[in-house]
């Protein structure tokens, strides 16, 4: 993989020939010990060997039949509070998210496809906080139930709720208990998933499965997540960050930060001073003397809003929109910037060489 500065470093190493070669002789070992032990007991045989000895060569056998290693788990993701509510994307399409369900775009010959077609009830449902993860199923949330679609045949099902839907236990008692929901819950903005666990994303808090792990107000929707840590801007313009391993919270670099951008290989913020990279977790890189209210990238391009105006990031600063819009994400496939409004509408606006 790539780290923050571009290095290529390894992450995973495939299982070589010599382990495979003394497993499949563990192994076999193993079957000739069993083997010989049950035919010497069934058969009354009078090859005779110490227990003792037969047990050690069949438990050791074992042992190196059973080791091994499996790829480390691929917990990266690219997530942006302030961009999913509306747009996803891979490849070959973009999911646009608004007033007419979620609409599924050909990037190749503009198509569009319906994705809610086994939905029951429409009109009912909330699309401003979908995500597209890991090439396989888009995920959407409604009144605190996380559903996914499948990408290849477009079935839908639950993925995930934070409403309790098990079972009473003994005498009508839940011994399972409720996530930690409370009416200190501020407003809900989004959630997103590593593939192991469920995030919602409140206006002044994060939980994680239900438990809240991250407790401050955030500035303008400025929460960013690479799938091992999610950062984020609070209410006095600091820049921190949530450990999903460890648990732990820092405060990273910048002063008075007010945007963020995860763009696949790096985060990228603006604060007062300009706009930086941060670069091997916690080094930051100066882009930029240009300051910016919300920022989006490709990992090549970056795009810049600055007083109402977006601004390709260039030697001299090229605009290429202005007006009201609720948020913006290139499409690096056809060059373009895809800007939504609030209601869902979006436009395509060309990005200069």
């Amino acid at each position: 993989t790539t780290n923050y500065s571009g290095e290529e470093i390894k992450i995973f190493s495939e299982i070589p020939l010599s382990f495979l070669i003394i497993l499949a002789a563990t192994t076999i070992i193993f079957i000739a010990v069993a083997l010989f032990a049950a035919y010497n007991y069934y058969s009354c045989g009078r090859v005779k060997l110490p227990k003792n000895a037969i047990a050690v060569i069949a438990v050791i056998s074992l042992c190196g039949a059973v080791s091994g290693c499996s790829d480390a788990p691929e917990n990266d993701i690219k997530y942006n509070l302030w961009e999913c509510g509306r747009f996803a994307q891979n490849d070959d399409n973009f999911y646009v998210s608004g007033n007419n369900g979620i609409m599924q775009i050909s990037k190749t010959d503009n198509s569009e496809l319906s994705l809610l077609r086994n939905s029951l009830s429409i009109e009912t449902r909330y699309f401003d906080t979908l995500i597209f993860y890991d090439d396989e199923f888009l995920y959407y949330e409604t009144g605190g139930d996380v559903f996914k679609i499948s990408l290849s045949d477009y079935g839908e099902k639950l993925s995930y709720s934070l409403n309790y839907r098990g079972s009473p236990g003994f005498m009508g008692i839940n011994i399972v208990k409720r996530p930690e929901i409370n009416n200190n819950t501020g407003r809900f903005r989004g959630f997103f998933t590593d593939g192991n666990s469920y995030y919602f994303v409140y206006d002044n808090r994060i939980l994680r499965d239900g438990k809240c792990v991250v407790d401050e107000e955030f500035y303008n929707n400025m929460v960013s997540c690479d799938g091992r840590k999610i950062y984020y801007v609070n209410s006095i313009l600091q820049l921190k960050c949530y450990d999903i391993e460890s648990g732990e919270i820092t405060r990273l670099s910048g002063e008075f930060v007010k945007a963020i951008y995860y763009d696949g290989t790096r985060l990228l913020f603006s604060d007062k001073n300009g706009i930086f990279a941060l670069e091997n977790g916690n080094s930051a890189v100066k882009i930029s003397d240009y300051t910016a209210e919300q920022i989006t990238s490709d990992g090549n391009q970056i795009i810049y809003l600055n007083e109402g105006k977006l601004y390709l990031l260039n030697d001299k600063p090229v605009e290429i929109y202005s007006g009201i819009y609720e948020t913006s994400a290139i499409i690096p496939e056809i060059k373009k910037l895809a800007v939504f409004q609030y209601s869902g509408v979006y436009e395509l606006v060309d990005i200069p060489n």
